[in-house]
């Protein structure tokens, strides 16, 4: 369904174009300007082809498998040999290994169909290491991701992926919880401080001790600068009372106080929110709280806080009666000791009703204190709730995208590790292992408490390291994308994997060790040293180690004119990349020996790369290589050529061409395909007509039997007459008895001709295409004026093309 109009047509046309390119009937314009056509004698070596199906029927995927074959073909060609020599693919790439001149039609100046096509299989026959180790990858990740998550152990799943069932509600009401986050009423109320600098200033107390320790002060100071004058007493302890709380309080008074302090409310929050997340991410940090904990930890913060935001009205109203009935109190007080007499003073009335007083003051200023700070905490609880809520959406945002982590490695996991192992041999990768025994490997690995509970502590570490010293959700958000925490996360994962794999490997002598491990040594290990069994494994490999090209057999076996005889073709070669195994030569050997007893073909042999990142011990890599042949052998190229033939028929063929070419209309390149004596008919007859018009073919007669018939009359290069070749009775019998050699011979006597100045006039090219008119109606009242006759159809056709040679369109 990719073919939407020109998509098959202009395959087509570029095989034509290539194949144009390599034989010389191609020079392309150099289209910067810098010159114009460009001689080009060696366009290239060789030219590779590959479609999506092979030679055994494999079909494989255009999008993602095609481009991972050619991957694996040139890593091997340019990589993973590049220590070596690999001689035969140089020799095969530069047709050195047989004869690279294209087939060419006898007698014509150039050659037609190249054999500078190339095609290739490659196989591997491997144990799936990079799947594996990102098996193991994904696995450990997957339990970091889900620790970060939801932060619940169990000894037989390792971190579950669901949460832990908790009471937050109960946790952000602990007073050491309120104290630690300077979220208490003291600290709302700024009865202690919030900033640095406030809870390092000295003189900052609570407000009912700053009450507490300042009246006594002021008792003593009004009965010793009074004691000549008591009527006063109350007097001057009313008004240093009222100095204080006006006046002097925190050195500006109350209500100037918290005046000044909304100018610092951000800060507060700052401070606050600071102190939160410090403390929520360290707990992060250290393993004690998962993304979801704090995330409903947020939310139950958030129902605490609204509900003490609504709850601060009532304050403010129970302080304010407070302090109105306190404020009664003093003015009882003061009428009682305006009305004492001496004796009641002197009986002790007076010492009394002071000291009652006083109390009474400092009761009504920390009632009169605590309306205005539970004013400012309604405020500052406000703005803190704003706050807080944007910090959750922060925790949202770091939780949304922890879990869509998660479930990217479960994707990854669920997608690895999904095959039976090495059943399916017609596959590019055949992988030999056994998915389960890995998979029972990683469960191991992942319910070793002691392992994941230190690999996702690594993996906090270097996660959090981003943040610096700014320990904020924001932060996390902003410098950890969902791309970065991915890629630390399985950076650091693949190295906790290998280390605990290399780990528990040892542990067991090496049984249960899924990487690092040796092809040839798994084959042993599988086959038990069993050789037959071996041998028939490696003979159905290699036999489905097919090229990505599929070859038309009639096409291979073909004969005839324009096809050399004796010159072989469609040379395949097959080289093995076989890993040296020292620890079992002997095997190695007899598996080198069991690859090439399985091969119709010449084998080679070349060792791995021998750079240490560059070996492979893990696989073995099978190359068939195919060269020496003409576009024609590929199975698809008929395929193609009929969808091109079929956009360029018709009404709209003329804009077609036009499309699907780089240049002209292809007719200007040679065929891909040998053209059957038909199709060579078919071509010469327009040059047949033209050749009678221009007295090429002649009616002669034969003086021995007196018989006329057409014969082809020609001279040689030197002017002397050929021998006339006897045609038909006929002009229709006459096309008949045309073979290819002499169709080409007309042809050429008739570009001859029209090329010379005879022809050049146009009088004289309106005087040949009346001829060739003649020549059809003749054809016409031969099939007795029949127009719908094929034998006149096809010579109406030609005469058709013949005008159009005259008039210089062909």
């Amino acid at each position: 369904n990719w073919d939407t109009g020109n998509y098959h047509a202009n395959g087509y046309a570029a095989l034509m174009e290539l194949n144009a390119l390599s034989v010389g009937a191609l020079q392309p314009y150099d289209v910067t300007g810098i010159k114009s056509r460009l001689q080009l004698t060696d366009p290239f070596n060789g030219c590779y082809l590959f479609t999506n199906e092979n030679e055994n029927g494999l079909f494989v995927d255009v999008d993602g498998d095609i481009p991972n074959i050619m991957a694996n073909f040139l890593y091997q060609k340019l990589i993973a040999v590049r220590n070596v020599q690999w001689d035969t693919l140089r020799r095969m790439e530069n047709a050195e290994n047989g004869d690279g001149s294209p087939e060419q039609s006898p007698g014509a100046p150039t050659g037609e169909r190249s054999k500078r096509f190339m095609a290739f299989g490659i196989k591997r026959l491997a144990i799936p290491e990079e799947e594996i180790r990102e098996y193991l990858t994904f696995s450990f990740a997957r339990q970091s991701a889900l620790q970060l998550q939801y932060n619940n152990w169990s000894d037989s799943l390792s971190f579950a992926d669901e949460p832990k069932n908790q009471s937050f509600t109960e946790f952000v009401k602990q007073a050491d919880i309120l104290q630690r986050w300077l979220i208490s009423d003291d600290h709302l109320r700024l009865s202690v401080g919030i900033l640095q600098d406030e809870i390092k200033n000295p003189r900052w107390l609570p407000i009912a001790q700053t009450w507490a320790d300042i009246m006594p002060h002021f008792k003593t100071f009004v009965r010793e600068n009074y004691k000549d004058n008591a009527k006063v007493w109350l007097d001057e302890l009313a008004k240093l009372s009222e100095k204080r709380y006006s006046q002097e309080y925190r050195e500006l008074g109350v209500p100037r106080f918290y005046e000044t302090k909304e100018g610092d409310r951000k800060d507060h929050i700052r401070e606050i929110t600071a102190r939160i997340q410090r403390d929520l991410i360290d707990d992060w940090k250290n393993g004690v709280k998962s993304m979801y904990d704090i995330r409903r930890l947020f939310d139950a913060l958030l129902a605490e806080l609204t509900q003490r935001a609504v709850q601060m009205d009532d304050k403010i109203v129970t302080a304010m009666k407070s302090e109105e009935a306190a404020t009664q109190k003093v003015a009882y007080n003061a009428n009682e000791w305006a009305h004492m007499n001496l004796l009641a003073a002197a009986f002790g009335k007076r010492d009394r009703l002071f000291d009652d007083q006083a109390n009474t003051l400092q009761q009504m200023y920390v009632y009169r204190t605590n309306v205005a700070a539970w004013k400012f905490a309604k405020g500052l609880l406000q703005a803190l709730i704003g706050e807080i809520t944007t910090l959750q959406s922060e925790v949202d945002s770091a939780a949304s995208m922890i879990a869509s982590a998660t479930e990217q490695f479960n994707k990854q996991i669920g997608e690895r590790l999904t095959d039976a192992g090495h059943d399916d041999l017609r596959q590019q990768l055949v992988k030999f292992y056994d998915p389960e025994t890995v998979k029972n490997f990683t469960k191991l690995l992942v319910r070793d408490k002691d392992e994941q509970f230190k690999q996702t502590k690594a993996f906090r570490d270097d996660l959090l390291m981003e943040l610096g010293d700014n320990y904020t959700f924001g932060t996390f958000n902003l410098r950890i994308t969902k791309e970065r925490f991915l890629q630390v996360l399985e950076t650091k994962s693949e190295q906790s994997a290998r280390s605990a794999h290399d780990l528990l490997a040892a542990d067991q002598k090496d049984q249960g060790r899924v990487l690092g491990d040796s092809i040839v040594d798994k084959l042993y290990d599988q086959y038990g040293g069993n050789m037959e069994a071996v041998q028939k494994y490696v003979r159905e490999l290699v036999s489905m180690a097919g090229n990505y090209v599929a070859f038309k057999a009639d096409e291979v076996a073909k004969t005839g004119e324009g096809i050399p005889s004796n010159v072989p073709t469609k040379i395949t070669n097959f080289t093995t990349i076989l890993p040296i195994s020292t620890k079992r030569p002997e095997f190695s050997s007899a598996l080198r020996d069991a690859f090439r007893a399985s091969s119709t073909v010449p084998m080679e042999f070349i060792p791995s790369a021998q750079t240490p990142s560059e070996v492979k011990p893990n696989e073995i890599t099978l190359i068939s290589v195919t060269n020496l042949f003409p576009l024609r052998y590929v199975e698809q190229t008929s395929f193609l050529r009929q969808k091109y033939e079929q956009r360029v028929s018709g009404p709209t063929g003329a804009r077609a061409r036009m499309e699907i070419h780089g240049e002209g209309d292809g007719t200007q390149f040679p065929p891909l395909f040998v053209a059957t004596m038909s199709e060579v008919k078919d071509l010469g007859l327009p040059y047949v007509l033209l050749g009678r018009a221009l007295n090429v073919i002649q009616k002669l007669t034969n003086p021995a039997t007196g018989v006329t018939s057409f014969a082809l009359v020609t001279k040689d290069q030197d002017g002397f007459d050929n021998d006339p070749v006897p045609l038909g009775a006929t002009l229709v019998d006459s096309v008949d008895k045309l073979d290819a050699s002499s169709t080409r011979t007309v042809r050429q006597a008739v570009e001859l001709l029209l090329g010379g100045a005879e022809w050049m006039h146009v009088d004289k090219r309106v005087e040949l295409q009346k001829s060739v008119v003649a020549l059809i109606d003749e054809v016409k009242a031969d099939r007795q004026g029949n127009i719908q006759d094929d034998v006149y159809r096809r010579f109406l056709d030609a005469g058709k093309k013949a005008v159009g040679i005259i008039k210089r369109e062909g």
